[in-house]
């Protein structure tokens, strides 16, 4: 048992200040007109296939795990993000990640890549997820959300605070998954007696 507590890890706070105002911004919308981003998404014809591509999909950014699903990157208008991009799974929580490696998406994931020399990919996908966070349950409309006008400089000093939060809610999820195994392993360890729990332990409070 103590070997499965010894898992509990939790990343650093980033430090963090207060600001006097909020930066004025620019919706993604307007990016995109701009050229500056481009909204990517899979059409609905692309199924899950028994052989092809890894593909992601909405269910796994909202998980924060790797692709569960293949898919057929031949299909007309199939969609591969890139190292780099920002993947969105669509719809209610709506929630997003930059992409590590070249994956194949899902219908209903949509990809967000940016001018990396306008645009930070870990700000912007920070920038979505407080989208969806304070929709109240309702779908985000992506090309509405609003864009702090902040140079590179600091949209990566941003984005490494943004990398730390989503370094401990991954330990959080991590923690969870233990705690989980903890509770299953205690609960069937005493159920059937190849747990033992100490003499006296009920006697406490008599």
């Amino acid at each position: 048992m103590r070997e499965i507590t010894s898992a509990f890890r939790t990343p650093d706070l980033p430090e963090l200040e207060s600001g006097e105002s909020p930066w004025p911004t620019v919706t993604l919308g307007e990016l995109v007109d701009a050229g500056a981003l481009a909204m990517l998404e899979s059409p609905p014809t692309l199924m899950s296939t028994d052989a092809g591509s890894d593909m992601v999909t909405a269910k796994d950014i909202r998980l924060g795990r790797a692709s569960s699903k293949i898919g057929d990157p031949r299909t007309p208008g199939a969609v591969t993000a890139q190292q780099g991009d920002v993947v969105v799974a669509v719809g209610v929580p709506t929630m997003a990640r930059v992409c590590a490696a070249e994956v194949l998406v899902a219908p209903g994931v949509m990809v967000l890549r940016g001018n990396p020399t306008v645009i930070d990919a870990v700000f912007l996908s920070g920038v979505i997820r407080a989208a969806g966070e304070s929709a109240a349950g309702k779908q985000v409309d992506l090309f509405a959300v609003n864009f702090p006008r902040l140079p590179l400089g600091g949209q990566r000093d941003a984005g490494a605070a943004i990398g730390r939060l989503m370094d401990i809610e991954s330990a959080w999820r991590a923690q969870r998954l233990v705690v989980e195994r903890l509770v299953g392993a205690g609960l069937a360890g005493l159920a059937t007696g190849t747990l033992r729990a100490q003499p006296g332990a009920g006697d406490v409070g008599e």
